[in-house]
């Protein structure tokens, strides 16, 4: 099954289109095995898993791929997910991509179930729909996000890559002006929100020893875990950047860190400063040492490289708020919030993150400093790593109207994407 994901001319088109196109088709089988384990009680059986007389409580497992992912079953029907391949010890094993007789059984239930329809239904909605995704999808992917984590991981990379293959020419045509401009920045910002959906169900949970294992192995010259996202510059992708840092562990910590002196750009500051920020909300036991080390990188900064000092006391004073007073921060978010002339966090859900997103439009600038402070980063005490959907409004909250700049702020969104400055908005907090 093969999806053409853009026109051509668009943004995905070319070579690189057709990997990213085919990872997307191994995304969508993956959705629908996990659909049909989940909706067709004899299907372990008749793939051999369980076996009559074994012990009801214990799992055995099917692997996908030589290496993982895997579903684990046992005698009563639970079922569950898993990235990596599961020790042998005790486990009964069938590898699918090797045994064309229990792939033909697989595929039979997933037509009968309806479970590959629905996840090309999924997909189509994750890729068309991706600006306005309600919560209500993300949770459907959640629970099955384990078999296809890696390939959504490399999907958010592939669409980077092409990003950047564009990037120069998609500026070209917003700027000349005529009627494609709408089409660019509508194709733009899908893929960009796109990205931020597969990569919060990429590393949400704690299934996640594989991003520690990049995080120690990839080179921290040009990447960092939050930059595919931050260097987008809208306020949703920098928070869901930020948010999937905490997944890539403790040994991110000191990358971050060391990256956080050496970072040759504003910008590139500001991405380590988020980054670690989330890392210390999620790892409370080095959140002191974390904060100790941005107050120290950030003056070594300001001392020995002559930088904005403006920024930097901004970026010093939005992370100790964050992680020491994130009540205070809220409030500050709120004051800015009111600014848009939205609805007040009150207004929508217990969720205070609810209320952030309904008041705030998500393509303004994520790295933007307003007064003494980042938004961005006092509003990563709003979201977890735990819940991909709360960057999402549930179905009942979702807005059909946009302010009325919509138009002026979404070209500039593709306009600043990739840039190194930090934007700086003299608007104070009351």
């Amino acid at each position: 099954m093969r999806y053409k994901l853009r026109e051509e001319g668009g943004i995905a088109s070319g070579d690189l289109a057709g990997r990213f196109d085919e990872m997307t088709s191994l995304i969508v089988e993956r959705i629908a095995i996990g659909l049909a384990f989940e909706r067709d009680a004899s299907l372990p059986a008749a793939l051999g898993i369980i076996e009559p007389g074994i012990d009801s409580l214990k799992q055995h497992s099917i692997v996908l791929g030589e290496n993982g992912p895997a579903i684990l079953v046992n005698q009563l029907g639970a079922c569950e997910a898993v990235v990596d391949r599961p020790a042998a010890s005790g486990r009964y094993k069938e590898y699918l991509a090797d045994d064309g007789v229990l792939k033909e059984k697989l595929w039979q239930s997933c037509q009968k179930t309806g479970s590959l329809r629905d996840a090309q239904a999924l997909m189509r909605e994750m890729l068309a729909e991706s600006i306005n995704l309600p919560r209500e999808t993300i949770g459907k992917l959640q629970r099955w996000k384990s078999l296809f984590a890696t390939n959504a991981y490399t999907w958010v990379t592939l669409a980077g890559m092409l990003l950047d293959s564009k990037r120069e020419s998609l500026k070209k045509q917003i700027k000349a002006g005529g009627i494609r401009q709408r089409f660019v920045i509508k194709e733009y910002a899908s893929l960009v929100h796109s990205m931020g959906a597969f990569m919060c169900l990429a590393c949400a949970g704690s299934d996640n020893r594989w991003l520690e294992v990049m995080a120690e192995q990839v080179p921290w010259g040009n990447w960092t875990p939050s930059l595919v996202l931050s260097r987008e510059r809208s306020l949703l992708s920098t928070l869901q950047g930020a948010t999937v840092a905490s997944a890539f562990g403790v040994v991110a910590i000191d990358r971050y860190l060391d990256r956080l002196v050496s970072v040759g750009t504003p910008f590139g500051v500001f991405d380590c400063v988020i980054g670690l920020v989330s890392l210390a909300r999620q790892h409370t036991n080095f959140a002191g040492n974390i904060l100790n080390g941005i107050y120290k990188g950030l003056r070594f900064r300001e001392r020995r490289l002559d930088e904005d000092a403006q920024i930097l006391r901004a970026l010093w004073k939005s992370a100790r708020i964050a992680l020491e007073e994130p009540e205070c921060g809220e409030r500050f978010l709120l004051d800015w919030a009111k600014g848009f002339g939205n609805i007040d966090f009150a207004q929508t859900s217990d969720r205070p993150g609810d209320g952030f997103l309904s008041a705030v439009r998500s393509d303004i600038d994520g790295a933007q400093m307003v007064g003494e402070y980042f938004p961005a980063i006092l509003a990563v005490p709003l979201f977890s790593n735990e819940q991909p959907g709360a960057f999402y409004l549930p179905q009942a909250l979702q807005s059909v109207e946009r302010s009325g700049d919509g138009f002026k702020l979404s070209k500039q969104f593709v306009i600043r994407s990739a840039t190194t400055d930090i934007s700086i908005n003299e608007r104070k907090f009351h």
